[in-house]
């Protein structure tokens, strides 16, 4: 019996991640790294972003247990929230996004809170704490 693929040896929302790290990287104070000046600023919601994507198995590998499958459809299938949008991959042009379980996965990776995405939006910052 294989093992199924994990999610990061297939894809990974980049372009949101590194969005995050960004807004992660200018947060000064409530941030765990500011309690002490030796502490090196790494971007947080990448390393949780690759552990996550580095345990979860890719949903459309045939060898994917089926409850995962299962699990995922009943939680991001029907929430239009994790549906892919049209600008990803900066490609979506010539090579759209399909609305599947392994693209709801990867949006559930990719995105903020809503707080945040309604203040990214109108081109406010979030506290640290949302």
């Amino acid at each position: 019996m294989t093992k199924a693929k994990k999610l990061i040896e297939v894809a990974m929302p980049i372009k949101e991640i590194s969005a995050e790290s960004v807004r992660d990287k200018s947060i000064r104070h409530g941030h765990i790294s500011t309690l002490h000046l030796w502490w090196a600023r790494r971007p947080l919601p990448v390393c949780r972003a690759v552990i996550f994507a580095s345990l979860v198995p890719d949903p459309l590998d045939p060898e994917c247990p089926q409850a995962f499958c299962d699990a995922v459809q009943d939680l991001l299938a029907n929430n239009p929230l994790y549906a892919p949008y049209p600008d990803i991959p900066y490609t979506s042009i010539y090579d759209p996004m399909p609305d599947n379980l392994r693209n709801r996965l990867l949006m559930f990776i990719g995105k903020f809170s809503p707080a945040c995405q309604k203040n990214m939006l109108a081109g406010k910052t979030t506290p640290s704490k949302d």
